[in-house]
């Protein structure tokens, strides 16, 4: 495990919602919100809330699956 080994994995993904039509999946790692590390599920929350309340209609994650790293755009209204 190297020191680029952070992040947080989704659990569950609601298979009708905005998450899952743009190809998220249980398994995947979320390294980032919106540019900012995600260590801790609260991180993600947080980045979530933070773009909310800037008035952002989406924000860009950076999720690893397996050895493949991808940016998803994820609605926050």
């Amino acid at each position: 495990q190297g020191a680029g080994d952070q992040g947080v994995v989704v659990t569950e993904v609601n298979p009708n919602g905005p998450a899952a039509s743009r190809g998220m999946r249980a398994g995947d790692v979320i390294v980032d919100v919106g540019g900012k590390a995600a260590n801790s599920p609260n991180d993600v929350r947080n980045a979530l809330a933070q773009a909310r309340a800037a008035g952002k209609h989406s924000v860009l994650m950076r999720l690893k699956s397996g050895d493949a790293t991808r940016f998803v755009a994820v609605p926050v209204g």
